[in-house]
């Protein structure tokens, strides 16, 4: 459906940044989402961020490309904002997607999730110290309806 305007957040990947102490919804504090970043071997900070192969013009595209508005949602008139976390691992795959937000109903979260997780492998991996590293990112996606 051409008539559909999908945006990709031209915020393209921003990793986890902020002040240690910073509060985020859902109640976590910056030094907690750290900590657990630890846990999972990702890291927030790197010294080479990972990157979609092609560059964040190669990311739009594809998002654009890849992204469909679910019906359920065009019924219900359901427009909003999700944001997605996920992990590029050290082979450039994508692992961990989970929408952080964004609404409940219509599918959009789903869908949110189901073009993330279909970019794997699409990905050139952090490097830190010489290595490659997992990186945690965040993606927000708008959907909106056409005004008629």
């Amino acid at each position: 459906m051409k008539f559909l305007i999908l945006f990709a957040s031209v915020s393209i990947m921003s990793a986890i940044q902020g002040q240690a102490t910073t509060k985020r919804p859902g109640g976590k504090d910056r030094l907690q989402q750290m900590k657990d970043s630890m846990d999972s071997g990702a890291l927030a900070k790197v010294s080479m961020e990972a990157n979609f192969r092609g560059g964040d013009d190669a990311w739009i595209n594809y998002l654009r490309n890849a992204m469909r508005y679910p019906d359920d949602a065009i019924r219900n008139k359901i427009e909003g904002i999700v944001v997605v976390r996920f992990i590029i691992d050290t082979s450039g795959n994508v692992i961990d997607v989970h929408t952080t937000s964004g609404p409940q109903d219509g599918g959009l979260r789903e869908e949110a999730e189901r073009v993330i997780r279909e970019s794997s492998g699409k990905w050139e991996p952090a490097v830190q110290n010489s290595r490659y590293v997992k990186q945690y990112l965040r993606q927000a996606l708008t959907f909106k309806l056409p005004i008629r």
